[in-house]
């Protein structure tokens, strides 16, 4: 299922603040698609943040987003296997689907 919305403009906004936070998410996107492209081992959504992006200024509720919309358009696929996250709670990992050259298994 294709979906191609990066952004939910769940707060209305409008003219180039939409534009900017689009482009946003994304930019946001296909560094993580990249991420996972070019290291080809399953990771969790933390570990995406804290190797990609500036934990400062990134929130990790956007990489979890950039995630499933990933997920949604079937580049990326959820795994069964989960770890404690950073804030104690179990997070599933991630991997590319086997059609685009990661064969890691579940």
């Amino acid at each position: 299922m294709k979906h191609n919305e990066q952004y939910f403009n769940t707060t209305c906004q409008t003219g180039e603040d939409l534009k900017k936070y689009t482009s946003n998410a994304k930019a946001q996107s296909g560094i993580i698609l990249e991420l996972f492209k070019k290291h080809k081992r399953q990771m969790t959504p933390s570990e995406v943040w804290v190797n990609a992006f500036d934990v400062d200024s990134v929130p990790l509720t956007s990489i979890r987003r950039a995630i499933n919309t990933l997920t949604s358009e079937g580049l990326l696929r959820k795994t069964i296997k989960t770890k404690t996250g950073l804030y104690g709670r179990p997070e599933y990992y991630w991997e590319l689907p086997s059609n685009t050259g990661n064969s890691s298994e579940k």
